[in-house]
């Protein structure tokens, strides 16, 4: 079994983490593979962090300090998940919402490349028109 860590960050931001994770949920995650997701609550005061907990137990929340911003939280959840040692990391902002294949194409990519590659997907618009990053 391969397995693979999601990561984010979230600050005060509760409704789009909400459909991030559910997002994540719907998933089609090839057979062999197993995701776990490691989420640092960089201080929300908007109840994010109970809302995950409470709709989706299984997300790991890594409490920081509210000075971590983005590039800290990913490091602060990246330390807890490395402690696992999974095969794979997927760094994913907590406004966006994938669509149910991206993991599988992710996989797909990585696996061209004998999975020593930093695979890095494109974001479109909410509207699905135009590519964004």
């Amino acid at each position: 079994m391969k397995r693979i860590a999601v990561l984010l960050t979230v600050f005060n931001r509760r409704e789009k983490t909400l459909q991030c994770l559910k997002c994540i949920h719907y998933q089609q995650i090839p057979d062999g593979y197993s995701i776990d997701i490691y989420l640092t609550n960089d201080g929300c005061t908007d109840g994010t962090a109970e809302a995950v907990s409470e709709r989706f137990p299984e997300v790991h929340i890594v409490e920081g300090n509210g000075e971590l911003f983005w590039n800290r939280g990913m490091h602060k959840a990246w330390e807890v998940a490395a402690q696992k040692d999974y095969d794979f990391y997927l760094w994913l902002n907590d406004d966006t919402f994938t669509y149910e294949k991206t993991i599988r194409r992710l996989l797909y990519s990585s696996a061209l490349k004998n999975d020593q590659a930093i695979i890095v997907g494109v974001t479109r618009s909410l509207d699905h028109t135009k590519s964004t990053y």
